[in-house]
């Protein structure tokens, strides 16, 4: 499925049920009206908007009380995942595991501030910013004893392919990269990420490079998730190079999700002047 750059009617399915770099999660990720202990109260809502996502043959019912649970906030994962250990309807599985993804804490310090802020962007319909968040992902943390440097990641990617792909250790979050060209294969590659497990799984495209003639295509970008929520950003086509080099190809997005979907397809490159 392809659709324009940040097109408002992604906030549908992102966000209706929904959709700077990272840093370690503060006082400032949190959202407004979420709780802050389980109470019975607390356990009670969380339990009927479950019933809802689990029952729900409306999809608009489906995605707000999804949303509800969003906004609940970690508080309520116990709650959720004795939902998903009872054994969910099929349906509702994709649902329950993107609230896994986005409200379980991560042992990884990066995964645990990737997590809270992807919450928060969620909650307030932020696009741009839940971008952002992901495509900086694997710089690390801001090094709080050496302002302007990051900490090496304490998390480690796998190869699959061309793509280098990330995951939480609790399987929930996958965040892929492709990589970027060189003078001597100007086009991106491909990236490419398929998890039937994950709750969230995202996908960017590595950079093309300008080339003689014809600049380099921006890389296809592929993101399936049986389980979850898919997410595919494709890159731009390079820019044409001097004198009167045409701009190259934009890149593709596809993304496929039980819970849900969002595709970027690139912009092609602008010609040089001759």
């Amino acid at each position: 499925m392809r659709l324009p750059r940040l097109a408002p009617v992604l906030l549908l399915s992102l966000l209706a049920g929904p959709l700077g770099g990272p840093r370690a999660a503060v006082a400032d990720d949190k959202v407004l009206g979420e709780a802050t202990e389980l109470t019975e109260k607390v356990r009670a809502d969380a339990l009927k908007l479950i019933d809802t996502v689990s029952k729900s043959t409306v999809e608009k019912d489906v995605l707000a009380a999804r949303r509800g649970l969003l906004k609940l906030g970690p508080v309520v994962w116990p709650v959720i995942e004795n939902a998903l250990r009872l054994g969910p309807p099929e349906g509702a599985r994709p649902h329950l595991n993107l609230l896994k993804a986005m409200l379980a804490k991560k042992t990884e310090p990066e995964f645990e501030a990737l997590r809270a802020r992807l919450r928060k962007r969620m909650m307030m319909d932020d696009l741009k910013g839940m971008q952002s968040e992901l495509a900086a992902f694997r710089l690390g943390l801001p090094d709080p004893a050496k302002p302007g440097k990051r900490l090496p990641l304490s998390c480690k990617s796998t190869k699959v392919g061309s793509t280098v792909v990330y995951r939480s250790s609790d399987g929930s979050l996958v965040v892929g990269y492709g990589n970027d060209a060189d003078e001597k294969a100007p086009d991106a590659p491909e990236a490419s990420v398929t998890d039937s497990m994950a709750g969230f799984v995202a996908v960017f495209g590595g950079k093309p490079v300008p080339f003689e003639r014809q600049s380099g295509r921006g890389a296809d970008t592929t993101a399936n998730a049986t389980n979850g929520f898919a997410w595919a950003w494709a890159s731009d086509g390079a820019p044409g190079k001097a004198p009167g080099g045409a701009g190259g190809v934009a890149g593709a997005a596809t993304a496929s999700g039980g819970a849900g979907q969002f595709a970027r397809s690139g912009d092609g490159g602008a010609g040089a002047p001759g």
